[in-house]
This record gives structure tokens, C-alpha cells and sequence, in this order.
């Protein structure tokens, strides 16, 4: 799972790329 996520992690980082989030899963909409 820790692979699962780490890729899910660096899509969110690259379509969030402009907003940081602290915590992986914490979308500000």
C-alpha cells in the first residue's frame, strides 16, 4: 500500500503543485 500511496501522493502533489497541503488528503476546494 505504501507504493499505492506514495503514487497517489505524487499525483496529488503534481495537480496541487500550486497549492501545498500539509497533510496528503486534505484537498482545499
Amino acid at each position: 500500500m505504501i507504493m499505492l500511496q506514495a503514487v497517489l501522493q505524487s499525483a496529488k502533489t503534481i495537480e496541487f503543485h500550486d497549492v501545498p497541503t500539509p497533510e496528503p488528503g486534505k484537498g482545499q476546494v
